[in-house]
């Protein structure tokens, strides 16, 4: 049975993990109403609500499926095809046409850095953040942004959650974000006091020089976390519709303190929803898989995709991210920015069992 061992004192959303800790306390801060410090694509997030926070507690280990995604690309595609060409209202897991060019690509803000494989320090206005990198050598792949969980790193949740072989061999990249700046406390918090709406400056300026250094798919830019980078990642499903085709949240959700008003109100992403059992996917007072389940309602509401995944188990449970592992990159294939139709009219098959179409 392969398990993960969560390091002594590593905290996810907000919680000591091991050794008898205790835990620390969320935090209450509600949000600031924006991305401080975005780039020049004009967008703002609009205001978001205070409320409570999320944090988790609990340990669980499991076996996860490994598997590879299928669905790369030869870097040639703007659609993301398998083999170069498209397809379109595919139920297979494989890549779909259909998609337009995003309404909010931001610009570079300063200089970009130089893009390789291994960690690169991204620049926005005058603060820094370091970011981990897989990246093909071909271009015209998707570019995912990943949020790892508190006390966790993008090193050690990428490869669970990602066949990061499939995105490079598609010409694609992926940019894990290790570090927030913690800038705007106590407002500015998406989730416990870990990342920040000024944190998605970042994203901003790793978007747009990706798409200018690495080439990137315009079309093809996603999102993912874990815990607190899952309600990062929910943030950026408002904060960032603009640019953001789709996203994968693993125990996020709405805490009310990671909404934004959307940067493109005639957009919403199509969105994979994982999370644990109600009771037990839990911290304090928040319960996930119900965090999970009011996201899921805008969701629907907004006229996106919802996929829900509750594999029924606490909130660390790395398995949720492994589990999926090899049907996340046909997901993003499947649905770049703008896609019409949808192409999941009923799940492809890699799916596990314990997930529904909302």
């Amino acid at each position: 049975m392969k398990t993960w061992a969560v390091p002594v004192g590593v905290l996810v959303a907000g919680v000591a993990v091991a050794c008898g800790s205790g835990g620390s306390s969320p935090s209450s801060a509600g949000g600031d109403g924006g991305s401080s410090g975005a780039s020049s694509s004009g967008s703002g997030s609009g205001g978001t609500s205070s409320g409570g926070t999320a944090s988790s507690s609990g340990a669980g280990n499991g076996e996860g499926g490994s598997g590879s995604s299928s669905g790369a690309s030869d870097g040639g595609s703007s659609s993301g095809a398998s083999d170069g060409g498209s397809s379109s209202g595919a139920t297979d897991g494989g890549s779909s046409s259909g998609g337009v060019d995003p309404t909010h690509l931001p610009t570079a803000s300063g200089a970009c850095p130089t893009f390789a494989n291994g960690v690169v320090t991204i620049t926005a206005g005058s603060a820094t953040i370091q970011a981990q990198t897989w990246m093909g050598t071909t271009g015209g792949g998707p570019l995912i942004l990943y949020w790892h969980a508190t006390g966790s790193n993008a090193t050690l949740e990428v490869p669970a959650a990602l066949d990061t072989a499939a995105v490079t061999a598609a010409g694609g990249m992926i940019v894990g974000f290790e570090a927030s700046t913690r800038t705007g406390t106590p407002t500015g918090n998406t989730g416990d006091d870990v990342w920040y709406t000024s944190d998605v400056a970042f994203a901003d300026q790793a978007v747009a020089c990706a798409i200018a250094q690495v080439h990137v798919d315009p079309q093809h830019i996603h999102a993912a976390g874990y815990s607190a980078g899952a309600l990062q990642t929910v943030y950026m499903w408002f904060a960032r519709s603009g640019y953001v085709a789709s996203v994968i949240s693993y125990s996020g959700g709405d805490v009310i303190i990671d909404e934004a008003a959307f940067q493109d109100s005639a957009h919403a992403g199509a969105a994979i929803v994982a999370h644990g059992g109600s009771g037990v996917d839990t911290y304090g007072t928040t319960d996930f898989a119900a965090a999970s389940a009011s996201w899921e309602t805008q969701i629907t509401q907004a006229g996106a995709l919802g996929v829900d995944c509750n594999d029924g188990m606490a909130h660390v449970y790395v398995p949720r991210l492994s589990n999926l592992k090899p049907v996340s990159l046909p997901f993003f294939q499947a649905h770049p920015f703008g896609v019409k139709p949808e192409p999941y009219t009923t799940l492809p098959s890699g799916f596990p069992s314990y997930c529904t179409i909302d």
